[in-house]
């Protein structure tokens, strides 16, 4: 009898930290998934000031690496960096003469995430960081007051989020998860017009990878 309580407690003891174990190490995935940007435009000329908000829908994918640690029985904290892409864009009227079109390019982020192992091979997670989002922009006057332009230039950002992951087997793992994004004003400016856009982003993001 005490044999076998000794051998039940110390199977207990290494089971616990090796369901965190399984979370420990170097990462890296593919992702994809639903993407939505909502953007406001303020615009201004020498003749009128407009404004325009959007939302499109559209689909993102990309890819991330990380690296997880065990920091105690069942807990895990891990950073991240990952590039999206996105085939987000839209046309919108301005003022009834220009038309302004904005294309998402990709974004950039890094970042934190804790998690909680609920089950021997399932970690529940938050994650917070950075974010560097692209964009691309075409003004179309169709009355030739002002010069027609195109432009590009970057925004930062703060991203937040949680996801599931699940492992498969001791080096696959897939992970599903919604992050939302926080970017700061874009200026574009010409000698004619300028324009600021405002904007966010909702993702649900599906990823595929491998852990080393």
């Amino acid at each position: 009898m005490r044999a076998l309580f000794t051998v039940s407690v110390a199977m207990v003891a290494l089971a616990s930290p090796a369901a965190a174990q399984n979370f420990d190490g170097f990462r890296v995935e593919a992702r994809g998934g639903y993407d939505s940007i909502t953007l406001d435009a303020d615009y201004a000329d020498a003749n009128s000031t407009a404004s325009a908000d959007n939302n499109e829908d559209g689909f993102g994918f990309g890819a991330e690496i990380g690296y997880d640690f065990s920091v105690g029985p069942g807990f895990i904290l891990g950073g991240y960096a990952g590039i999206d892409f996105s085939d987000s864009d839209f046309c919108n009227s301005i003022d009834e003469v220009e038309e302004l079109c904005l294309e998402a390019k990709q974004n950039i982020y890094l970042g934190a995430r804790g998690g909680v192992v609920v089950a021997p091979s399932t970690l529940v997670y938050g994650k917070f960081g950075y974010s560097n989002g692209d964009a691309e922009l075409d003004l179309d006057d169709a009355q030739d007051i002002i010069d027609d332009f195109s432009d590009s230039g970057s925004r930062d950002g703060w991203h937040f989020g949680a996801g599931v992951e699940q492992n498969f087997g001791p080096m696959f793992y897939g992970k599903l998860e919604y992050i939302y994004t926080i970017y700061s004003d874009l200026d574009f400016a010409n000698p004619d017009a300028a324009l600021v856009i405002d904007g966010n982003r909702s993702q649900v993001m599906a990823g595929l990878g491998l852990r080393f």
